[in-house]
């Protein structure tokens, strides 16, 4: 049970005591003030009104001194009553005085645990964690959720109805609400470890008990680890060192809050009183304690990943950047900006050093003449002055962003003395675990705290680290003896998780790793012995023909597991990716197997309808109609959605300004009227000012049936759904200030904010799975990353071919400076063995790694971490496809050959789904074309009009004359009017220029400019325009060179699209007596590159178009999810719906 869960029930506890005692019945609601009144008799406290300038506030709105409440009697009733709940919390959970003011009382979320993303990760300390208790308290003793899930669901009362019976605003109704009906009920099970209580052996009893501190605890999987540090701080308080003396610190918030609760299991008083953080909680605590020191203010805001995203972006005309600077995309290397920017402060490198850096890499590349390590430093500098920038409006506005809180407070004990012993007198105990995925700042923030080292007891383990990516540091642990020379070190030497077969694979895979290479380590000893059976192996090696026959597989051995006594709970699916993940989750789902698994909480099919509703309410676009158009309780007609659609687009107006004309609404078919009447009705119900939070309480708890469908029942999925639907709206809640104010309205914003988040791969912070839903009886499937801590008795990796695990090293957008970064560097095959040590080491019972022959059309080979195992696994079983395909020549469709745009065809090879919604449904996106295509549009135009000028026109040409004409086009596309205007006319002018003195090379006599042709293809023809083509004879032979102009820079490697060798083609059938020559002339750098096509290459990518037209023919339009992509485009918010008949 959740830490959070028990403040709940202690609110129910003391609500039920209230209850008896009034001969009241707990079952019902009562009137918030009046049930609160019942309280401060049953309490024996006194709640007492006072002025707000009152001398017993002191600038509180309410406070508890011994047995009376004081409270700020000019606030809004229901205010007020919350107020005073709230101190009613802090009397019975912390029996303490407390002042606490508008910061401290005002979380409605109806969650202990923060939701803001950078909260998520950085924790909190003890004073915050009490006033979220407080607040929890509160809420739940004036609206219990199990008694708000009852009358909603029982009783029929929605929101506004209970708002009106409790007295409490329908927003905070809501949110308990949301918490009572969507999350799963935390009776029905508590989530205690499976790891039996057991003595501690020799090994974890040396550690336990050391008096040799420093020490550093060697934990393997499965060891005990979490026993030995909890019994560790028993031995501690058994000496005598009170519990707020030690200091517990770790990795993660979540880690933190096991950590937390597992001391709690054993020594309640020790777990409330040990302050146990992240490292970057205690230096946010540090930071705020010596905020006068640190130049801060006494609550210095944190920036978070999007804010700081958002600045740079506002800011991006004066970054100048060049290597970073895409002109497609302007925004597109920000997030590899910040994430260098982040990375240098893991390892404590000011912009000052990161500039000395990159000057150094600038000067030795230059005296050896090397290009490729000078452009590493050049665009190292360019990351300096950025992140110079950053900072300089950090330090001036006094906000902390995530690196800073471990950075800043190091400086700050580095260069205050007075601060660094105040801070080490504080504690004679620390407790670090999880030290291996730690970053370099942690590791030195350690050393600053800690000393010489007397009281610190880390535990780490090498072998599990898995977040270098994100800047864990090995050397905190290979250095640990440099930095603390009288250390010691334990290693824990027997696992109680995993059967011996299983313990003897990672065991064997462990001494051949990269990391942690320790000659004399000999493997741990399997307390649990073998498996003892034939019939259940308890490692298995598949090999499947294909994807879909890996995944059956995974389907029938899960399905005979349950049929044996497992729960399908004990059974997980552990992958590299998401992706990966998606493909095997609905697989299972088709099999009727049970699967809890939220993936990508943005795409899925719940959460994106309440996007599209969101969208609807504000937007003039009406594309998100097509989606709530089909909810259950419209049920529009499509031919009234796209004329719907069409008016809006047409009057540029919302869907209800629209529909609200009597004229128009009197047009819609009789199928039509009632769905669109009632949408109407849920839209206008509530102002378009109001927050997305707002308009989602109101219309989800009071004004829609929306949510009846998923209490249709309780399985897996609808549990699944619901849950979904939950951490979206507890992001709508937890950003409702953000966009209060601002240049959009706050519903805006919000959509706004998410397409952000999806672009920038930030919506993981926002899908964390409450505790309570670990107990649905479902097969897990998870991440690596997301596996880390858990067990299972039956684990399945999947994916094991050759790039799969190992993955492909992908190249840095944004190089580090060569010298910042302490111990390895290039982590990539380290952390990859580490992802599959861990994901071995899950298991307890039964481990199968399977993988397929091929993965789609492509080959695949065994991943070389199999072949490290070949010598302690069993024979594979071999696994055939289940599915026959049959061809039947009689039901073979024929298609009427059809004409095609080449872009078009494009659009659908990028995503079907794209193709769909513009090309079938019509839905083009309001506006013109991007300023990126403006852009375009104006360089080529003007270099056309200068070729004209100087062959045709015969007009004298100079830069001038040239410009001038830029100008003109530029005007006409009003590109002046968007936000990065300046810097593409930048980059037109200097194209522009750099063009005037090369005119003579743009002037061919025989040149064909923009002429269109046409291909056939078997199914189809397809029409294909060229920039320009001219026809070249020497020595009697003749070439048509096919010229492409790109206003980018040119790339290392030649490379073509698709769409080159539709051009090819058409040019060669236009052309017979000319040989095709594709040749590229990219702008921004003068480049000119001539690639070759083969026949081979020309016969394959036709292929690809013709398959294009057959999907197409064949009305298959799936969507290609794309991180790049698919938040920026016009069918987010719909995608995948819709009505592929259509």
């Amino acid at each position: 049970m959740s830490h959070w869960q028990k403040i709940r029930d202690a609110a129910n506890a003391l609500r039920s005591e209230i209850c008896a005692a009034n001969n009241l019945n707990e079952n019902k609601l009562f009137q918030a003030q009046q049930f609160l009144e019942r309280s401060a008799e049953y309490l024996e406290l006194e709640f007492i009104p006072e002025h707000p300038d009152s001398v017993n506030l002191s600038g509180a709105l309410a406070v508890l001194e011994d047995d009376c409440v004081y409270f700020n009697n000019h606030l809004k009733k229901w205010y007020k009553t919350f107020c005073i709940a709230h101190e009613v919390g802090h009397h019975s959970l912390h029996h303490r005085s407390v002042h606490c003011t508008q910061n401290e009382i005002q979380d409605f979320e109806g969650e202990g645990d923060s939701n803001s993303a950078t909260e998520k990760i950085v924790g909190y300390g003890a004073g915050d964690r009490r006033e979220r208790e407080a607040n929890l308290f509160a809420l739940e003793l004036l609206l219990p959720c199990a008694v708000l899930r009852r009358t909603f669901l029982e009783e029929n009362l929605n929101a506004r109805q209970i708002s009106d019976v409790t007295q409490m605003p329908i927003e905070v109704v809501a949110g308990q609400l949301a918490r009572a009906l969507l999350v799963p009920n935390a009776e029905t099970e508590t989530t205690e470890t499976r790891t039996e209580k057991l003595e501690l052996n020799a090994s974890q009893k040396r550690a336990a008990q050391t008096t040799k501190c420093p020490t550093l605890v060697y934990a393997g999987p499965g060891t005990g680890k979490t026993q030995t540090l909890t019994t560790r701080i028993n031995h501690l308080i058994e000496k005598g060192i009170e519990p707020k003396r030690i200091l517990a610190l770790t990795f993660s918030n979540k880690a933190a809050e096991e950590m937390r609760e597992r001391i709690g299991r054993i020594n309640e008083t020790a777990a409330a009183q040990m302050p146990v953080m992240t490292f970057h909680a205690y230096g946010l605590d540090i930071l705020r304690a010596f905020w006068v020191e640190a130049e801060l203010d006494p609550r210095s805001n944190l920036l978070d990943k999007i804010d700081a995203l958002l600045h740079l972006e506002k800011n991006l005309n004066h970054l100048q950047l060049e290597h970073y600077q895409s002109l497609v995309e302007p925004t597109q290397n920000l997030a590899a900006i910040l994430g260098a920017i982040s990375r240098a402060k893991d390892e404590l490198c000011s912009p000052e050093d990161y500039r000395i850096l990159g000057e150094k890499m600038l000067t030795e590349a230059k005296l050896t003449d090397n290009e490729e390590i000078t452009l590493k430093a050049e665009k190292v500098l360019e990351t300096a002055r950025v992140y110079e920038f950053y900072q300089k409006y950090l330090d001036e506005e006094k906000l902390l962003d995530f690196g800073d809180l471990v950075y800043r407070a190091v400086r700050l004990l580095k260069e205050n003395e007075s601060v660094k012993t105040e801070v080490r007198a504080r504690y004679d105990a620390i407790l670090v675990d999880e030290f291996q995925d730690v970053n370099r700042a942690c590791g030195v923030l350690l050393k600053e705290i800690a000393g010489n080292g007397k009281g610190l007891w880390t535990v780490g383990d090498l072998r599990q680290s898995i977040y270098r990516w994100r800047g864990a540091s090995p050397a905190n642990i290979e250095l640990f003896g440099v930095d603390f020379p009288d250390a010691e070190t334990v290693s824990l030497e027997t696992n109680y998780r995993s059967r011996s077969e299983v313990v003897d694979l990672f065991a064997h895979f462990a001494n051949k790793m990269k990391t942690a290479n320790d000659e004399s380590f000999n493997g741990w000893e399997a307390f649990r012995g073998a498996a003892g059976t034939e019939n259940l192996s308890a490692v298995k090696v598949e090999i499947a023909e294909s994807l879909n026959a890996e995944a059956a597989n995974v389907a029938a051995n899960i399905e005979k597991y349950h049929a044996q006594g497992l729960q399908y709970k004990d059974c997980a699916v552990i992958c590299r990716t998401h992706a990966q993940l998606d493909k095997f989750a609905k697989v299972l789902s088709e099999k009727g197997i049970p699967v809890f698994y939220l993936g990508e909480l943005f795409e899925r099919d719940e959460v994106r309808d309440l996007l599209a509703l969101l969208d609807l309410k504000v937007s003039a676009g009406g594309h998100s109609l097509i989606r709530v158009a089909q909810f259950s309780e419209y049920r529009i007609p499509l031919d009234d959605t796209r004329k719907i659609i069409a008016a809006q687009k047409e009057n540029k107006q919302t869907f209800s300004e629209v529909v609200g004309q009597e004229e128009f609404f009197n047009l819609l078919s009789d199928e039509g009227k009632p769905g669109a009447g009632k949408l109407l009705k849920h839209l206008t119900s509530i102002s378009n000012d109001v927050s997305a939070w707002s308009f989602l309480a109101n219309y989800l708890f009071a004004e829609s049936e929306y949510l009846k469908f998923y209490f249709a029942s309780d399985d897996v999925n609808n549990q699944s759904k619901r849950l979904a639907i939950y951490q979206f709206l507890r992001l709508a809640q937890s950003t409702e200030a953000r966009f209060a104010v601002g240049e959009v309205a706050p519903i805006m914003g919000l959509l706004n904010y998410v397409k952000k988040l999806a672009h920038f791969n930030e919506d993981k912070n926002y899908a964390q799975i409450p505790a309570e839903a670990e107990n649905l009886d479902a097969v897990r499937l998870l991440t690596v990353h997301s596996a880390k801590g858990l067990e299972f008795p039956a684990v399945f990796l999947p994916y094991l071919g050759a790039g799969k695990i190992p993955s492909n090293k992908k190249g840095q957008i944004c190089p580090n400076p060569d010298g910042m970064i302490t111990g390895e560097t290039d982590f990539h095959e380290s952390e990859e063995e580490c992802l599959f040590f861990v994901a071995m080491s899950r298991a307890r019972d039964f481990l199968h790694l399977s993988r397929a022959d091929k993965y789609g059309e492509t080959v695949s080979k065994e991943s070389k971490f199999l072949t490290a195992l070949a010598e302690l696994l069993p024979e594979p079983t071999q696994i055939s496809s289940v599915e026959t395909a049959i061809a039947d020549t009689a039901l073979v469709e024929t298609y009427p050959s059809q004409r095609f745009y080449s872009t078009d065809l494009d659009r659908y090879l990028r995503c079907g789904r794209d193709y769909f919604y513009t090309n079938v449904l019509g839905l083009k996106s309001i506006g013109d074309k991007s300023i990126y295509l403006k852009f375009h549009s104006c360089v080529y135009d003007t270099l056309r009009s200068m070729q004209s000028m100087k062959q045709i026109e015969r007009i004298e040409l100079n830069e001038q004359t040239a410009l001038a004409r830029l100008d003109e086009f530029w005007q006409a596309a009003e590109v002046d009017a968007h936000a990065y205007a300046s810097i593409y006319k930048e980059r037109a002018e200097e194209i522009i220029r750099r063009m005037c003195r090369k005119i003579e090379n743009l002037v061919a006599p025989n040149e064909i400019t923009r002429p269109s042709y046409e291909v056939k293809l078997a199914n189809g023809t397809v029409h294909v325009q060229l920039d320009a083509v001219e026809i070249v004879e020497a020595a009697g032979e003749k070439t048509a060179v096919i010229r492409k102009y790109k206003t980018g820079k040119s790339p290392k490697k030649p490379s073509t699209d698709d769409v080159d060798i539709l051009m090819t083609v058409a040019v060669r059938d236009e052309f017979p007596e000319a040989t095709p020559l594709l040749q590229k002339i990219y702008l921004s750098d003068d480049r000119v590159q001539e690639i070759p096509i083969s026949a081979k290459v020309i016969a394959n990518r036709l292929k690809i178009y013709e398959a294009a037209i057959d999907g197409i023919n064949k009305r298959k339009f799936e969507p290609a999810p794309s991180d790049n992509n698919c938040a920026y485009c016009p069918h987010f918010f719909v995608c995948p719906s819709g009505d592929q008949k259509a």
